[in-house]
């Protein structure tokens, strides 16, 4: 059973709980969360953002023969520190220290460089503008316990542990050429990545605080750190592209499918493909507002 299906069995339970007369003490409560989450992301910052484009063209000289033309393309991507991060979890009070919380939130990363170079394309050498882009995005669902460390004159500081399974990650990498001379001018080359990954589990131990403004709600504060329980990888990895057969050329490109049906990047020199892992482990710091009912 993933966390995400337990998450629905106890959210259900409760609710049927709450509603049978044994919960007439507990107090709910519904919080929206904005903030940043700063997740190392691994291999995938430190490699493959990284990784060069070589590929080989055919240049054709004085009308007649063609050459084989080689070259490697550096436009490293930007490391992700961090980003948005938005959500709304559920907290039961079950005693006045103690709360059940549950919740859901999203992230999404975005890194971006734009170059000009030259490349081989239709048989002439000419200038183009490559735009590389990385998004990876997750989903998670969490549930975990709250206590309650200091309460007095409407504040509050508290403790909070949750475990958190990112139920679905995806990773999406796209390549424009933009064809600045030669037979092509005017013209573009787009190149698509495309993976993803599902049931990372997550631990994350945190600190945080309200302050009551009225007595049904609160703005709060939280700071914590999420560690992974398992290495992660990405997978079902595919690759879309608009080449055509008299474009003449070939490219290797930054990120592969390895023979292990997982996602490998391609190392600096742009000679083999690595086995690539991602590590979301990082810092998380939410503002809230708590409304209670």
């Amino acid at each position: 059973m993933t966390l995400s299906h337990l998450y629905k069995y106890i959210i259900a339970v409760l609710l049927i709980y709450s509603g049978s007369g044994y919960a007439q003490d507990w107090t709910w409560s519904v919080s929206p969360l904005l903030g940043v989450y700063s997740p190392q992301l691994g291999d995938l910052n430190k490699k493959e953002f990284r990784s060069p484009l070589p590929g080989t063209g055919g240049i054709i000289i004085d009308g007649e023969a063609s050459v084989d033309y080689n070259f490697t393309i550096q436009n490293p991507l930007p490391k992700i520190h961090f980003a948005t991060e938005a959500g709304v979890e559920l907290q039961l009070e079950m005693d006045s220290k103690n709360s059940l919380l549950f919740g859901i939130g999203s992230w999404e990363g975005v890194s971006t460089s734009v170059i000009q170079t030259e490349m081989p394309f239709q048989g002439e050498l000419g200038q183009v503008i490559y735009e590389r882009s990385g998004r990876i995005s997750t989903t998670q669902y969490f549930l975990g316990l709250r206590r309650i460390l200091f309460d007095q004159n409407k504040r509050r500081i508290y403790a909070r542990f949750t475990l958190n399974e990112l139920m679905d990650v995806d990773y999406k990498e796209d390549m424009v050429l933009g064809f600045l001379s030669g037979p092509a001018a005017g013209f573009k080359r787009v190149i698509v990545m495309e993976s993803q990954a599902t049931g990372i589990l997550m631990l994350q131990l945190g600190l945080g605080g309200e302050l009551f403004v009225r007595d049904w709600i609160a703005l709060g504060f939280d700071v914590g750190y999420m560690k992974g329980i398992d290495e992660s990888r990405l997978g079902n990895f595919s690759r879309k592209h608009d080449f055509q057969s008299g474009d003449s050329l070939q490219l290797v490109y930054p990120a592969e499918l390895g023979p292990d049906g997982k996602v490998w990047y391609l190392d600096g020199d742009g000679s083999t493909y690595q086995r690539m892992y991602v590590d979301f482990d990082g810092w998380r710091a939410l503002v809230r507002v708590n409304f209670y009912f």
